[in-house]
Parts: C-alpha cells; sequence; structure tokens
C-alpha cells in the first residue's frame, strides 16, 4: 500500500493533470451555456409537469401499437448485404426488439410526456454532445495519467535505481493500479463538475421519471430513417441516466487499461501515446474500411471496440440499427474487451519483467 500511494501522489502532484481536468469543465461550461438560451421555456415546462405529478398523457398516441421490427431489419440487411450468420442475428435482434415493443405498448410507454416536442433534442444534447465531451476528456486524462504513471522513471532517468533486479519491476503493478485509481478520479473530476454545470442551466425535476422511451423521443439514421428511442427495457430518465454513466465509467477504465497494455511495452511516455493514439484511430478506420468494401463479418466485429462503443453512446441501450448485430452490444463489448484487456495486461507485464531495460 506504501508503494501505491506513492505512485498516487506522484499523479496528484503532477499539475498538468489538474489544468487539463479544469480546462475540460470549463469548457464544457461555454458549450453547455451558450446552449442554455432557450432553457427558460424549456425548464418553466419541466417545473410545471413536476409540480403537476402527472407524467403521462394517452392523447400523445401509441407509437409501439404499430412499431415494425421486421421493417428496420430488412433495410439494414438490404443496406449491408448481409447473409448466413450476420443477416441471422440481424433478425434475431429485431424479432428480440418487436417483443419489447409489444410490451411497451402494452405498458403505456408511448404517453410519456419527457420535454415534448422538445425531447429528442435535449436529450441528444445530454446523452450526445454532453456525455461524449464527458467521455473523450475522461479517457484523454485517464490515458495520460497511465502513460504517465509508467513513465515517470524514464523520464526522471532513475530507471537504474528503480528496476535493477525482477523484484524492483513489480513496482509496476501498482503503477498499473495508480493508474487505473487516477483515471477513476479524472471521470469523476470531469462528469461531476460538468454535470454541476449541465444540471445548473437546465431543470430536470419534471423530467426524471418519465420513461426514456416516450413517443417524442426519436433516433434516426440513413439507412433505417427515424424510428421511436426504444430501449431493451423500460427505463425512466432517471435510470437511463445512471446506466450511461456507470458504462460511461466502466468504458474509461477499459481505454485505460489499454494505455497501461501500451504503456508496458513502449518506454517513452511520447511514443506511448502516439501508439495508443494511431490503436485507437485504428478502430474507427477499420471499421468504416470493412463496412465500405462489403466485409459483414469484420464489420461488426469491429464495431465491438472500445472506439466505436465510445462513438455510439447517443444509442446506447437501443437497438442502435446497423452500429450493432445483438441485444445490448454495448455492455457486451465493455465486458468482452475488459476480460481480453485483463489478459493482454497479464502478458504485457511478464514481457515487461523480461526486457533489459538498463
Amino acid at each position: 500500500m506504501r508503494i501505491l500511494k506513492f505512485e498516487l501522489l506522484k499523479l496528484i502532484q503532477t499539475p498538468m493533470f489538474w489544468v487539463f481536468a479544469v480546462l475540460s469543465i470549463g469548457f464544457n461550461a461555454f458549450i453547455i451555456i451558450g446552449d442554455g438560451y432557450w432553457a427558460d421555456e424549456l425548464n418553466q415546462f419541466s417545473r410545471e409537469v413536476y409540480a403537476s405529478g402527472e407524467y403521462k398523457d394517452p392523447e400523445i398516441g401509441d407509437v409501439y401499437a404499430d412499431y415494425t421490427s421486421e421493417f428496420y431489419a430488412e433495410r439494414i440487411i438490404d443496406s449491408l448485404n448481409l447473409n448466413g450468420i450476420t443477416e441471422k442475428l440481424m433478425r434475431s435482434k429485431y424479432e428480440k426488439m418487436q417483443v419489447v415493443a409489444d410490451d411497451f405498448s402494452e405498458q403505456g410507454i408511448s404517453y410519456y410526456f419527457y420535454a415534448d416536442g422538445l425531447t429528442t433534442v435535449i436529450h441528444k444534447q445530454l446523452f450526445s454532445s454532453v456525455m461524449r465531451l464527458i467521455l473523450t476528456q475522461a479517457i484523454l486524462f485517464a490515458a495520460l495519467a497511465m502513460l504517465c504513471s509508467f513513465g515517470f522513471e524514464r523520464q526522471g532517468k532513475t530507471e537504474s535505481v528503480v528496476y535493477p533486479s525482477r523484484t524492483g519491476r513489480k513496482i509496476t503493478r501498482y503503477k498499473y493500479l495508480a493508474g487505473l485509481i487516477f483515471g477513476a478520479a479524472g471521470f469523476a473530476v470531469i462528469a461531476g463538475g460538468t454535470f454541476a454545470v449541465y444540471f445548473s442551466v437546465w431543470d430536470y425535476s419534471g423530467f426524471w421519471q418519465s420513461n426514456v422511451s416516450s413517443a417524442f423521443n426519436t433516433v434516426s439514421d440513413v439507412v433505417t430513417g427515424v424510428r421511436p428511442f426504444i430501449t431493451w427495457q423500460s427505463l425512466t430518465v432517471a435510470e437511463y441516466f445512471a446506466a450511461v454513466v456507470g458504462l460511461g465509467f466502466a468504458l474509461t477504465m477499459i481505454f485505460t487499461a489499454l494505455a497501461g497494455v501500451v504503456g508496458l511495452l513502449f518506454r517513452n511516455t511520447y511514443t506511448s501515446f502516439g501508439v495508443f493514439g494511431l490503436l485507437t484511430l485504428s478502430m474507427m478506420f477499420l471499421c468504416m474500411l470493412f463496412g465500405n468494401i462489403g466485409l459483414p463479418g469484420l464489420y461488426f466485429a469491429t464495431t465491438f471496440t472500445p472506439v466505436i462503443t465510445w462513438y455510439t453512446v447517443q444509442q446506447w441501450f437501443n437497438d442502435m440499427g446497423s452500429l450493432s448485430i445483438i441485444p445490448w452490444q454495448e455492455v457486451w463489448a465493455v465486458a468482452l474487451n475488459a476480460v481480453l484487456l485483463t489478459l493482454l495486461t497479464i502478458v504485457s507485464m511478464r514481457i515487461f519483467n523480461r526486457k533489459d531495460l538498463i
């Protein structure tokens, strides 16, 4: 524990991280406040809904009564030229979504107000724009912290003191753990500061108890067009918010672990950060490449990567259209990457312990 505290202290005493966190929150605040010029009307509506305690209106209409999942499945299958196992998985996904839609129709989920006619706008603002900003900044903060944790000895020219023996190299496990802990703290600081600003501008008191799959909430893409924002299970806005933040934290830890693997394999901090950047960019590039050249199997394999999971944050916990092949894909992607990176970390530590560093 003493070594862990020492490694954490070195990160805490590095001004760069706190400057980055403050600048991130400040930038986010600028964006949020700039978009808040129309907040008064929506906040008044939210307070009225909260005061009335009525969150549903049957006159809104039931969008799930006419929901036909087969239509969306066919559009995606035709667009991506799916066949074989990929076609079967896509049809299976939307068959399961049809069951959810039918259940939502029975429950009257469609009747929830949420934010009325501005639902899609305000939902995207929080769960796409703001949440993606937080994730991007937190991932960069955490990855840089992890890489710096492994690079302190080389930067300070103390490798000959710290790593003269196999016993000394065991410090890497504490550096890795320190990077994870400090990365988690960075997520908490950036997310907490940003949300404090956001909810001081936008009053969600009348929205939290509404269902996120209100008839007013829609999602669209070039393949399927506009469709209801239907989650795999019934979630209030508050529950959906908690789920997104929780999965966002887990995804940040995935990127932190990836940075840890790179930091173990490359001694120079700047080189490590460059390799980390190339790895993340290649995940996005390969997904686009396989989709464009008509290799659906490889395309869907790359949609499980951390970068594509980050990219799809605005559609987490719904069908995700052509960006997923199975239900709850974002959750499975995080879980699978956690297992994979655990194994890679073990292998990387063994490689590090056998390298001639001096």
